[in-house]
């Protein structure tokens, strides 16, 4: 009896961990398609700018309410480390996106002039490859996702992993800790070797029970001791 329960906790584990897996992969992909039409109005305006020498007001609008989103977004991959602006100033840690949208919005100030045209271009060119890493990240972390979602092994750990998480989880559905503390305690060394040990501890046990019973393997254990 004991394991017919277990297969069917096992069972219903790796279906929340499918469930888990499906919901990560809608919202990676929500973000991935974001972060596209950001670049693709981004790359709108830039045109616009370059063959007619006007600003587009309508995507202008759209990428300056979007800025904060989308730089969240990008996370340390769209900060660049050291840059300096058409005016010779240095600027260290530099959010490329919120920045990038001066040179768009002054670009009647520098228009026409050398020294415009070849700061434009190095922002742009320093934004396009920002935006190209971090939709080749998204695309692999879904493909990731993808070839997982139907691994039995890779489901279970998944469900597993998530029970594990969930007291942690509930404190930050209910507010009780910020999002950026939420993530910090999941993505820390200690966090992450006391959830694998957990998720290790979870599948011996579940193959013990299945395989030989708890009873069993128990009365087996204490008889190599007496011996």
């Amino acid at each position: 009896m004991d394991r017919l329960w277990m297969i069917f906790a096992v069972i219903i584990t790796a279906l929340l961990g499918f469930i888990v897996k499906i919901i990560r992969r809608n919202y990676l992909y929500d973000r991935l398609e974001n972060t596209i039409l950001y670049r693709e109005r981004f790359a709108e305006t830039i045109k616009e700018i370059n063959e007619k020498g006007t600003l587009h007001q309508e995507n202008y609008i759209y990428l300056t309410k979007k800025a904060a989103a989308i730089q969240e977004e990008l996370e340390w991959e769209g900060i660049i480390p050291q840059f300096c602006d058409i005016e010779g100033k240095q600027h260290r840690n530099y959010p490329i996106v919120l920045n990038s949208l001066q040179y768009i919005r002054n670009f009647k100030n520098y228009y026409g002039t050398a020294i415009y045209g070849q700061d434009f271009a190095t922002v742009i060119g320093i934004f396009d490859d920002c935006f190209i890493r971090h939709i080749g990240k998204l695309e692999h972390l879904i493909d990731s996702i993808d070839k997982e979602k139907w691994s039995p092994l890779e489901l279970f750990r998944e469900g597993i992993q998530w029970l594990i998480w969930l007291p942690v989880s509930l404190l930050s559905w209910f507010e009780l800790i910020s999002e950026p503390r939420y993530n910090a305690v999941k993505s820390s060394t200690l966090g992450r070797h006391v959830s694998n040990l957990l998720e290790l501890l979870t599948l011996i046990g579940a193959v013990i029970t299945i395989i030989v019973g708890w009873d069993d393997f128990i009365e087996f254990i204490f008889g190599i001791f007496r011996n």
